[in-house]
């Protein structure tokens, strides 16, 4: 079945995706607070996917460099607690500086011994905290003793989880051995028929995963999940509505009316249902927020999760996405319904100028055969000869078979024109009177087409 052409070259416009957009604000109020609070860890899941989105975040690196040197001087000299945390806290850092083409020999130094002491503690038996360092780490030729030690012990430990079908631990490792290796075989299509139940973050993963791969053609199972996942947790969201009280409430201290009229201003759009005035009043020292307690929602912080999402998705080129306005998406939507992967395309005019020639062609065979056969001039001969019933049916059934087959072959022509392949049943009922006779065995009306 040919699809159909679509004549605007211009369909739809390139827009930001509103999910990244809302994830980077998110990571950036993120990374903020983190900042604030002195947590690294935290600040190295932010600062890794602003840089990935090629954002602006010299401070934050500065501030996180600083904190990972006086760290690293401490476990220097072994006085330090060994925990997860802190070793994909300098993973990160390391990942950051990579990124930044920076070099840091105490973190990196500080690294080393974080492997080293990993390594000896069974890496703490724990494959999602190998898988990282594999995912963050894979690119640095500083510890590749290491990690070729750490990628022996997860593969070891996925090849039982694949056993078990432990796809939860199997998207886990999936993301640290195929950033190491890519050649990993990894049971995307299983994996796919449980991906509804997963977490955000692994399938995050899962997306990351498949782009390491380069199967692309799963894409179209998971981002649409992804993104309305995403969706979900971020529909009750509080910030676009402060963002407007904001913006609207500086545009109305800007305007240099008295306070009595912003309050009235604001007083008429609150008697409008317009939600973002609640937030916001106009008293005689300037804006003031208020009824925040109200806010039955407010979006956890999971920068783990939030930094793997956006890289997920920017890693499946989804910075930015075509908006339709709704004539194009029925355009659109008509041309997908009718395409199908392994078709090809042909004008439908074409077709059928194809179609009624063969169908021309097929008739005249079938004359020209029975001339030369002698079918046909004998029977013309006898009915002419001696007319009789037996002389008059069997001319008669000559052209009837000779009028079915025509028809059959018409018919599924016709269909495979208007719908593009006809099945092994539907080649049965298409001959003549089969699909009548199917219908009254099954005891329902048919007419026959």
């Amino acid at each position: 079945m040919a699809p159909k052409v679509l004549k605007n070259l211009e369909l739809g416009c390139k827009v930001e995706n509103h999910i990244i957009r809302i994830l980077l604000k998110h990571l950036s109020v993120e990374a903020e607070i983190f900042k604030a609070k002195n947590d690294v860890y935290s600040l190295n899941w932010a600062i890794f996917a602003l840089i990935n989105a090629n954002k602006e975040v010299e401070d934050l690196v500065e501030n996180s460099i600083s904190i990972l040197e006086k760290e690293a001087e401490k476990i220097a000299k072994d006085e330090f607690s060994l925990t997860t945390e802190l070793v994909i806290k300098f993973a990160l850092g390391e990942r950051i500086l990579k990124s930044k083409n920076r070099k840091n020999p105490k973190i990196t130094k500080a690294m080393k011994i974080l492997l080293e002491k990993s390594k000896d503690k069974n890496w703490f038996n724990s494959q999602e905290t190998v898988s990282m360092l594999l995912f963050l780490l894979s690119e640095s030729k500083m510890f590749s003793s290491e990690l070729n030690s750490a990628y022996e012990w997860l593969y070891t430990k996925y090849n039982h989880f694949v056993g078990n079908k432990n796809y939860l631990k199997i998207i886990d490792s999936s993301l640290g051995l195929l950033s190491y290796n890519k050649e990993v075989e990894v049971p995307f299509e299983e994996i796919i028929k449980n991906l509804e139940l997963q977490s955000i973050e692994r399938i995050s993963k899962f997306l990351m995963c498949l782009a390491k791969s380069e199967k692309e053609g799963y894409f179209k199972d998971v981002i649409p999940l992804l993104e309305r996942k995403l969706n979900d947790k971020f529909g009750d969201w509080i910030f676009p509505n402060l963002e407007m009280s904001l913006f609207e409430g500086i545009n109305l201290s800007n305007s240099n009316l008295s306070r009595e009229d912003m309050s009235a201003i604001i007083e008429n759009l609150r008697e409008n249902d317009e939600e973002w005035t609640k937030f916001i009043d106009v008293d005689k020292n300037g804006l003031l927020l208020k009824n925040i307690d109200e806010i039955e929602k407010i979006p956890a912080f999971n920068v783990k999760e939030d930094a793997l999402s956006l890289l997920a998705l920017l890693g499946a080129g989804r910075r930015n996405v075509y908006q339709l306005n709704e004539d194009e998406h029925k355009l659109v939507a008509e041309v997908l319904k009718e395409h199908k992967e392994g078709y090809t395309g042909i004008k439908k005019s074409h077709i059928n100028y194809f179609f009624y020639s063969s169908l021309f062609l097929m008739a005249f065979l079938l004359i020209l055969s029975g001339y030369f056969l002698g079918i046909l001039p004998n029977v013309m001969f006898e009915l002419l000869k001696a007319p009789s019933i037996y002389s008059l049916v069997k001319t008669s059934s000559y052209w009837a078979v000779f009028a079915l087959l025509l028809i059959f072959y018409y018919r599924i022509g016709s269909n495979l024109i208007s719908k593009g392949e006809v099945s092994r049943k539907e080649l049965i009922l298409l001959f003549p009177f089969v699909k009548t006779l199917y219908s009254k065995i099954k005891g329902e009306e048919q007419n026959e087409e």
